[in-house]
């Protein structure tokens, strides 16, 4: 048993041996390892690249000629014609002097995406992360720039309600002072009446006034008269009258005697006294008169 296992184990020394020593032949030769996506198992030797005129496009493409493990000869293109823009795009995602690693999943040279297993080469892996580190710094980028966003359109709604508030307050006293101004006009033309009326008032009061002044005086000439005898009222008229002729006298001396006569009747009259019998003469007046 012993001796079996070692058997075993000097065996496959032996052809990890020689497929070590074929690795070390390949960067001599033009032959690579030739290798798939989808799998990562060996198809098998890529032993030469040719280059094909492709008159869909009008350029040449990279063939891989492969003797596979199953010991037939394959042809397949290295590269894709991209079926959205119709140019030419590499499916060989890893190319040394030792593999070749296509991300065609089988020998088919048609372009649909189902016979397409991409994989990432190191360079792609690490620009791939660069490029998570990016979109991460963005993210945090945005996602403070979104914070200030919020916060600043939070602040602009509290702003746009104050200027609603602001605006139906400005409306309310836009309409009270309307109506305020309705009743200042109404104040002021009732204040306009009742300075007209004060005046009028104040002009009836003077007359009144005057009127009643007159009035007095009248009563207290009445009353003069009332408590005067008949000789102090004849007294009285006749130098009232006397006063009177002598300024008309300037005037008019020839007929001073009849008005002078006739004025005398008439104060007899209205006091109804007998002491004057006769009137007085001119030649008398002119006596009298200084």
């Amino acid at each position: 048993m012993r001796e079996s296992r070692e058997m075993t184990k000097s065996t496959d020394r032996a052809k990890i041996r020689k497929i070590s020593d074929a690795f070390m032949l390949l960067p001599k030769t033009h032959m690579r390892v030739f290798m798939r996506t989808s799998d990562f198992k060996v198809v098998g030797l890529m032993i030469n690249k040719e280059q094909i005129m492709d008159s869909s496009i009008g350029m040449l493409r990279d063939w891989a000629i492969v003797y596979t493990t199953d010991f037939f000869i394959s042809r397949e293109p290295l590269d894709m014609i991209h079926p959205g823009t119709g140019e030419l795009k590499k499916c060989a995602v890893v190319e040394n002097s030792m593999l070749v690693i296509t991300a065609r999943k089988t020998c088919d040279v048609s372009n649909e995406p189902e016979n397409f297993q991409w994989f990432a080469t190191p360079s792609e892996m690490n620009a791939f992360h660069e490029l998570l580190d990016q979109i991460k710094l963005k993210d945090d980028v945005i996602r403070t720039n979104q914070a200030i966003l919020d916060s600043l359109t939070a602040e602009k709604d509290r702003f746009f309600k104050q200027v609603q508030l602001l605006g139906n307050e400005n409306r309310n006293l836009n309409a009270q002072n309307q109506r305020l101004s309705v009743q200042i006009s109404g104040l002021n033309q009732r204040v306009y009446q009742a300075e007209r009326n004060l005046q009028l008032d104040r002009k009836d009061m003077i007359t009144i006034a005057a009127k009643d002044g007159h009035e007095i005086k009248s009563a207290s000439d009445i009353g003069k008269i009332l408590g005067s005898s008949a000789d102090e009222l004849t007294d009285k008229a006749l130098e009232t009258m006397a006063v009177r002729n002598r300024k008309l006298f300037t005037y008019q001396p020839n007929d001073i005697s009849t008005q002078l006569a006739e004025d005398i009747k008439d104060i007899k009259k209205a006091l109804n006294l007998s002491q004057i019998s006769q009137p007085a003469t001119v030649d008398e007046i002119k006596k009298e008169t200084p």
